[in-house]
């Protein structure tokens, strides 16, 4: 069981928040993965892998849980 420190994620949430990152920092659209997994307990620090295409092509990229609210950061290199 969780503690009062993790954050329940969403995947489908990760995905959107990523997609609109993307979009933001690219001026493009993407297709965003992040699985179709139920929600889940994760602390801060956790990382999620999801899959990102457009036109040139298709890459990982990680989001990291930051807090306990679910506040995330996307690896956009």
């Amino acid at each position: 069981m969780g503690t009062d420190t993790d954050a329940v994620v969403d995947p489908a949430q990760v995905g959107h928040q990523l997609h609109q990152a993307l979009v933001a920092k690219y001026a493009r659209t993407f297709t965003v993965d992040c699985g179709d997994d139920a929600a889940l307990v994760a602390r801060p620090g956790t990382t999620i892998s999801c899959a990102v295409s457009d036109d040139g092509g298709r890459r990982k990229v990680t989001a990291t849980v930051v807090d306990a609210t679910g506040t995330l950061s996307f690896d956009l290199r």
